[in-house]
Parts: C-alpha cells; sequence; structure tokens
C-alpha cells in the first residue's frame, strides 16, 4: 500500500471511519509483528505469541483511537508503537507474574533481565522517521517467504550469528547464507517500489 493511501486511511479514520481504522492497522501488522518478536526471546514465546499481542494491540488502539492526537502516518505509527509498547510490556509481565514464584526465579519487573521497549532516543521527529521507516521495512519483509523472512529477522533484526540461524533452523550454514542473500534481494526491490 503506497503512502498516499495510508495517508487517506488516515484520513478516514480521524473521521470515525472504523472501517478504515481497521484497514489502517492491517497495513501496520508485520512492523507491530516485528517490534514483538524482538522483545519476546525463547522462554517467554513458549507463553507469549507475537500475533496475539498484535491483536491486544489492535483492539487498544480502536479503544484509544480517540487520544489520538496526530494528522500525518509517521505521527500515527509512533502513536500506534507506543500503544504496542504497552502491550508487549504487560504481556511480558504477566507471563512474569503466572511463572511459579519462588525467591529463586522471581525477577523483578525492573530488572535488566526484563526487555525494554523504550529505546528509541532521539527528537519526536527523528523518532517518527525512524518510525515511518520501520514500517516500510516490515512491509517489505512481510512479502518474504517464510523461511526468508524468519532467516532476515533474526540476522538483521535479533543480530544472529548465520551459525546459530543454521543450528535453529536446522539447516546448513550455506543454505541459509542463500535464504538470506534472496530475502535481502526481494525486500531490496520491494523497498524501492
Amino acid at each position: 500500500m503506497s503512502d498516499p493511501d495510508v495517508e487517506r486511511l488516515l484520513e478516514r479514520a480521524l473521521s470515525h471511519d472504523r472501517e478504515a481504522l481497521g484497514e489502517l492497522l492491517e497495513v501496520h501488522r508485520g512492523y507491530l509483528r516485528v517490534l514483538a518478536q524482538r522483545w519476546i526471546d525463547d522462554a517467554v514465546a513458549a507463553r507469549i505469541d507475537a500475533s496475539d499481542v498484535v491483536q491486544q494491540t489492535f483492539l487498544s488502539a480502536f479503544g484509544k483511537f480517540d487520544r489520538f492526537r496526530g494528522s500525518d502516518p509517521a505521527e500515527f505509527a509512533a502513536w500506534l508503537r507506543a500503544v504496542h509498547d504497552g502491550n508487549v510490556r504487560d504481556a511480558i509481565r504477566r507471563h512474569v507474574l503466572a511463572a511459579k514464584r519462588t525467591v529463586a526465579v522471581e525477577v523483578r519487573l525492573d530488572s535488566p533481565d526484563v526487555p525494554r521497549t523504550d529505546d528509541s532516543p532521539g527528537s519526536p521527529s527523528q523518532i517518527a522517521l525512524e518510525n515511518e521507516r520501520a514500517v516500510l521495512v516490515a512491509r517489505a519483509l512481510e512479502q518474504l517467504p517464510p523461511e526468508q523472512r524468519e532467516v532476515v529477522r533474526l540476522r538483521y533484526f535479533e543480530g544472529w550469528p548465520l551459525a546459530d540461524i543454521a543450528l535453529r533452523l536446522e539447516r546448513s550454514r550455506a543454505s541459509v547464507s542463500g535464504l538470506l542473500a534472496r530475502g535481502m534481494r526481494h525486500m531490496k526491490s520491494h523497498l524501492n517500489d
């Protein structure tokens, strides 16, 4: 979906068109999933699904949309990310509280072991630009076949070495390298469009 289409959806949503708001949220689904996957590590992933957190964010955004004070897609993306970050933190908090509580396993929510979602320093305009770019990258990532998407996500969003990705996917390092190269070519082509 092009930026003018997203702008039109936002205008309609701001005019109380709930269907347009739903479509606008769908445009951001991939972006939100990537953000959630970034913070939900393997230990938490057994109990928290990134797609469930995204769905909760959609529900929250519907309920809170009257509080959105922006007027352009970048401001909407920043607002939606703030709503989503809160839902990710809540999901992790519920996981931590649901875990068997013993002194040996108890973790404080302000502990360095609990992921932070508010790591985007900079001015509001820098944050808005970063969010807008992240939405475009997430849209391109969503266009990839599942294995390419996972390899690109693990390598460039999570910083995993190729050898670890190969072990996780039970593939050779050369195979993972090929998936990564094809995935990056496809993303570049999509972003250039």
